[in-house]
């Protein structure tokens, strides 16, 4: 049985949309009361997860019924996982506080959660098989769990009884089989298997900076575009052929994050990190008309997930 590009798109858009609205709903509400009373974030956060997340859980239990249906395997139908604990959320909110454009993502993250846990712990009831199907320009992360193909279904994948992995703004997902004939149509972990091993370095951390890298699109202008393409990275080089800067555009095109390895030779008015190095937030309104700009220190995880530059 092969899951047709056709079912797998179907899904894997349904289920963009439920997170997508619960972050614009977040984000939202987060623009016409800010400030934010932290504790109101939190309780208008909760009530998005159990929301969106009984959607998606919903959704999940559907797909793997199907698969199950068309594998013509016997097993109970899919039960729905736990929803996100407000314990979840307020730790969310309380880990965004500083950086309130992650908060939105944060919500998203939780929901999609909650589809992945669904689909891999149905999968260890049943001892199925699941593998992470990569959708649209795969970063290089998603990219390396792609290449590891086809796997047993159990708690190892599991982190603190939830799916690991789980980012926003991904189109990925996880997928479930029931016999080594079933697949989804365009998978091909051989391919992304290739890619890894022939990326540089001999860590996996190397190869997925590597990886990281040849996914970026270089840019020699000094001037870098308020717009590209959605969810896209745009890397700038001084003139001696070094990254300088690194910007991020959102889910529609503008760009709402720059991060910087330098504090442009103004020390007293960038003093971040250890080399100057900091980040740029941007706020547009939904028409794109620019509404702040915030400079900040760099996350602990904006620095792991860009140390090649760094």
């Amino acid at each position: 049985m092969r899951v047709s590009y056709a079912a797998w798109s179907e899904y894997r858009e349904k289920l963009h949309q439920i997170n997508a609205k619960a972050e614009k709903a977040m984000d939202d509400f987060m623009k016409a009361n800010w400030p934010a009373d932290s504790q109101a974030m939190i309780d208008y956060a909760y009530s998005l997860t159990q929301h969106y997340g009984s959607a998606a859980a919903e959704l999940a239990c559907r797909m793997y019924d199907k698969t199950a249906k068309a594998s013509g395997v016997s097993v109970p139908s899919a039960e729905p996982a736990e929803l996100a604990s407000y314990e979840d959320v307020q730790k969310g909110v309380y880990g965004t506080l500083k950086n309130p454009r992650e908060t939105p993502r944060m919500v998203n993250r939780l929901v999609k959660r909650t589809a992945a846990d669904t689909t891999l712990k149905n999968a260890i009831r049943d001892k199925a098989q699941w593998a992470w199907i990569p959708s649209g320009e795969t970063c290089a992360f998603c990219l390396t769990l792609a290449s590891r193909g086809w796997q047993n279904a159990s708690k190892k994948v599991l982190k603190g009884n939830h799916a690991e992995h789980i980012h926003a703004n991904c189109d990925c997902n996880f997928q479930i089989r029931f016999s080594e004939k079933d697949t989804v149509e365009g998978y091909d972990p051989d391919k992304y298997l290739k890619m890894y091993e022939n990326a540089e370095g001999n860590s996996p951390e190397d190869k997925i900076n590597a990886l990281r890298r040849e996914h970026y699109k270089i840019s020699s202008d000094h001037s870098m575009p308020k717009t590209g393409e959605p969810l896209s990275i745009l890397d700038h080089k001084n003139k001696n052929g070094i990254i300088d800067k690194r910007r991020f555009y959102d889910e529609h095109g503008i760009m709402n994050l720059d991060i910087h390895t330098t504090n442009h030779g103004n020390q007293k008015h960038h003093d971040y990190g250890k080399h100057g190095e900091h980040a740029h937030d941007y706020v547009f309104d939904n028409k794109g008309n620019f509404i702040s700009k915030n400079t900040r220190e760099l996350t602990e995880e904006e620095r792991k997930e860009n140390k090649d530059i760094l």
